[in-house]
Formats: structure tokens, sequence, C-alpha cells
């Protein structure tokens, strides 16, 4: 009798791989909802739209510079001394990001934090690789814990731990601590943004960094200026290094660009 059921099952089985070896199955975008290769979690049209779009970076923050210009290596803001070291991110602030971003901050798609995390690592790959340096720790950008109540959530977090998954645990400490609210950035300048942030962190147990290279994690480089100021708490704590890495970066004005404009 276990013989009679065993073999219509074991014949079932042999006919489901057969059909997955000539007809492979489609998996679905994680960003776009569009077929792709299983074991795939992004498409090759959202891949190939991200890349086109972070091609010219500047090299310090890592913000897409919109210049044909081969001078330019630096934004108008990167000329001046910016406490992190390096930066960079999956990709520019348009679309796919933009909209992935927005269902996985604002929606609470906390599941896109993995193909998020995948595409920063692969990223993270070039950034060890121009700053011939390798992180240590990740620290996540932290939220004050009014905004962390009301979301649930601290999306940096969820990316630090998307990319420490990829990179074989490497220790995400969170130990960044933001104590006092701030203003929403979000229609700030450069200028307003620094003062908003002004004082706005501080490092608990400031000992775990000294000596050390920090991998600082967020969602979007704007300006910059909030990776500044984490940095620039974290470099006084005794960091050897700080690189920050963000799931996507807004475009900046490049420094020649802005020179010829005003020559």
């Amino acid at each position: 009798m276990v013989l009679k059921g065993f073999l219509p099952e074991l014949g079932s089985q042999l006919v489901r791989g057969i059909l997955d070896l000539a007809f492979p199955r489609q998996a679905l975008c994680a960003f776009c909802g569009g077929e792709t290769p299983e074991g795939s979690v992004v498409c090759r049209a959202c891949r190939d739209a991200i890349a086109a779009g972070y091609r010219k970076v500047c090299l310090r923050c890592g913000r897409p510079l919109r210049t044909a210009d081969t001078e330019s290596t630096l934004c108008i803001d990167c000329t001046a001394h910016r406490p992190f070291d390096m930066a960079r991110a999956a990709g520019c602030y348009e679309y796919p990001l933009k909209e992935v971003i927005y269902r996985f901050k604002f929606a609470g798609d906390v599941s896109l934090s993995a193909p998020l995390g995948m595409l920063m690592s692969w990223r993270l790959l070039e950034l060890i690789a121009a700053s011939c340096s390798y992180p240590d720790v990740i620290v996540p950008v932290p939220l004050h814990p009014s905004r962390l109540k009301h979301r649930g959530f601290n999306q940096a977090e969820c990316l630090a731990l998307a990319v420490s998954r990829e990179w074989g645990g490497i220790p995400v400490l969170k130990v960044l601590r933001r104590h006092r609210p701030t203003q929403a950035q979000k229609q700030l300048g450069r200028d307003e943004r620094l003062c908003n942030l002004a004082g706005a962190f501080s490092v608990v147990k400031p000992r775990l960094f000294w000596g050390r290279n920090v991998l600082l994690v967020d969602d979007v480089i704007t300006t910059g200026t909030t990776v500044e100021a984490c940095a620039e708490v974290l470099k006084k704590a005794g960091a050897a290094r700080v690189d920050v890495l963000a799931a996507a970066a807004v475009p900046a004005i490049s420094a020649v660009v802005l020179r010829s404009a005003l020559s």
C-alpha cells in the first residue's frame, strides 16, 4: 500500500523536475515586479538603470555628478574638509531606487532591506578598493527615539544588518545616539542642515572605536551633512577611518561646473 501511493508521487516529482529543466522558473524582481531568472532578486533592467545613473560620482562623497566635463572629480561641497573619509552609494536617488526606498522607509516594507543591502554590498567592494581599507565595524545612523517609535524600525540599521550578512557578519554596533530631535532636513539647504544637526549625535562606549575602521551606513546621502555629523563624533571617539555606504545618493553640483558658471 505504501509503494502504491509512492509511485505516483515519484512520477509527479520526476515530471516537475523535467519541466523545471526545460522551462526554468522565473522569480519576480524585488524592485519592479518583473520576471527575473530564479536566484536573482533584482532584474537586469533595474540593475542596468541603477548602473547607468551612477557612473560619474564625486570621489569624496559619492554623489553623482551631473556634468559632461572630464575634469570634475569633486562636488562643490567636497572642496572643503569633511569629517568622513569616503562615501559611496548603491546608486542615484532616482528610479528605481527612489521608489524602492520610499516603499521601504515610509510604507514599512522591511523585506526590501535585503535586496538593497545586496546592491550596497557590491558597492562596498568598490569602496574597499578605493580606500584600501576594510571595515572593522558597521555603524548605522541612528533615529531619535521619538522617530523610531513612530516608524517602528530604523531603516539604516536594517540596511547595516543586511550588508553585514552579505559580508559574513561584520559586527554591527548600535552605539551612536541621536539625543535631540531635529527638524526634517528635506527642505533645508546645506548650511541650515549643518546648523540643525549641530550637537545632535553622541557616541556610547567610545573605547570601542579607538584605531578602528568604521563603515557608517545610511539610507540616502542628500548633501552629506548627516553622515558628516556622525563621522565627526566617531573620529573624536578615536576612529582611525570613517567611510560611508548608502542605498542611494542625490546628484550634486560639480565644483568645476560651478566655477565655470561664476567666471
